[in-house]
């Protein structure tokens, strides 16, 4: 499945995993999603900037295609996770506007029923 992942400028996640371009990482995926039994990644480059900022809040991150296969958990959307995974090229990051945070920010409370 095609998916988008966040890096650091060296290619890094939490804790200094260390992600190279084509090589698979495999987890368990067992356990809750934001564990190490699961590899991150988003949906879509827009949802991956817009987390950011709640999920690594990654200084100037990297966006890359990436591909998830095995196990798969999903968050309402907001992030998924596969036990294996590896990212293949990287893109330009998207730019978001503070009011278009604001006005995603406002949908995504809606419509997932937090009011």
């Amino acid at each position: 499945m095609k998916v988008y992942k966040l890096t650091t400028q060296n290619n890094t996640t939490f804790n200094g995993f260390k992600w190279i371009p084509g090589r698979w990482k495999k987890t368990s995926g067992i356990g809750p999603l934001c564990t190490e039994g699961w590899l991150h990644a988003y949906s879509d480059p827009l949802v991956a900037v817009f987390m950011n900022y709640i999920h690594a809040s990654i200084d100037n991150p990297k966006l890359w295609e990436a591909e998830g296969n095995g196990e798969f958990k999903d968050d309402r959307g907001t992030k998924c996770g596969f036990s294996r995974m590896r990212i293949i090229k990287k893109l330009p990051l998207p730019k978001i506007s503070l009011e278009d945070r604001i006005k995603i920010a406002i949908t995504f409370v809606i419509l997932s029923g937090y009011c």
